[in-house]
């Protein structure tokens, strides 16, 4: 974290993850947001910040079939939005 203070300026930043660590991406999320960055998470994330899916449900989903039938039943290209 160091050498983002150190440069001063605000970059777009993306995190790539399991969203199993997704409440240590939103830690570190709000803690670059704080320094003026801007910061893509990964879609399941993002949708557990957003409230449409809790992180539990999630995970008991992805224990159920795997994570490809959440991936499938969405509508956007998990790759291409970044």
């Amino acid at each position: 974290m160091e050498i983002l203070k150190k440069y001063g300026r605000n970059m777009i930043i993306t995190i790539c993850s399991s969203v199993d660590f997704t409440p240590k991406i939103i830690e570190v999320k709000k803690h670059l947001e704080k320094l003026g960055h801007s910061v893509n998470i990964p879609y399941f994330t993002q949708m557990i910040i957003d409230g449409k899916i809790s992180y539990e449900e999630y995970l008991v989903a992805k224990e159920k079939d795997g994570d490809i039938l959440l991936r499938k039943a969405q509508s956007v290209d998990m790759i291409k939005r970044y």
